[in-house]
C-alpha cells in the first residue's frame, strides 16, 4: 500500500463517519455521509471576485460540503444537495483534495438577484 492510499483511507475513515466528523447528507438522490458547512444568510458569494460589480450582484444562502470522492467521483454545478430537509444547489466546485479522497463543493439556496 502507497503512502498516498493509505493517508486516503485514515482521511476517509477520520471524515466520512457518522461517529466523528461526518454528517448524512443527500447528493443527487443518493444518500452519504459529507461535512458540512452551513455559512451566512443572504450573502455576497462573489466578494472576493475582481469583477464584482454592485450593478449584477446576488445573494444567497450559502454553504459548503466536502464529499468523498468515492461517493461522488465527479460533482457537476446544478448538482442537487439536501440536508436537514434543506435543499442546495451546487454553484461552484472548489477543490479535488485527492490525498484527502474528497471533493469541497460551494452550494447555495434562496438566491436573489438584484441589479440592472
Amino acid at each position: 500500500m502507497s503512502v498516498l492510499e493509505a493517508q486516503r483511507r485514515v482521511t476517509k475513515k477520520a471524515f466520512f463517519s457518522l461517529d466523528r466528523l461526518g454528517e448524512t447528507i443527500t447528493y443527487n438522490g443518493n444518500e452519504i455521509v459529507a461535512l458540512v458547512y452551513i455559512g451566512a444568510s443572504l450573502s455576497r458569494p462573489d466578494w472576493n471576485d475582481a469583477a464584482t460589480s454592485v450593478e449584477h450582484a446576488s445573494l444567497a444562502d450559502i454553504a459548503t460540503f466536502s464529499v468523498c470522492d468515492e461517493d461522488v467521483t465527479s460533482p457537476e454545478e446544478g448538482d442537487v444537495i439536501v440536508y436537514n430537509s434543506t435543499e442546495y444547489t451546487v454553484a461552484q466546485i472548489i477543490e479535488h483534495d485527492v490525498a484527502g479522497c474528497h471533493f469541497v463543493v460551494f452550494a447555495v439556496k434562496n438566491t436573489k438577484a438584484f441589479g440592472r
